[in-house]
């Protein structure tokens, strides 16, 4: 008897902060280096209707939120790796539906 993976479904409206659909692991990292990811969903739709504001305003409000809680992340990080940040090959965060 074949097993056959059953396909995962991503819901609608959400967004997904670096989100690779098919998967929730980071890909390895190239010889002689290292990387981090961090994945966080959000159900903006049900934010939104909880506090009777629409999908968009929800999705800036999203948006404003996440620059404001990995700003101090980055650079607290940077900070931390003390002098491997000279070498650091980039630092970003990104969203997606």
């Amino acid at each position: 008897m074949l097993l056959r993976k059953r396909k995962r479904e991503v819901p609608s409206r959400r967004r997904y902060a670096d989100y690779t659909p098919g998967g929730e692991s980071p890909s390895p990292p190239s010889p002689g280096s290292a990387s981090i990811r961090l994945t966080v969903s959000v159900d903006v739709e049900a934010w939104a209707q909880a506090r009777g504001k629409t999908v968009e305003e929800a999705e800036r409000e999203l948006g404003r939120r996440i620059d404001e809680a990995t700003s101090p992340i980055r650079d607290r990080l940077a900070a931390e790796l003390g002098d491997m940040r000279e070498v650091i090959q980039s630092m970003t965060v990104s969203t997606g539906r």
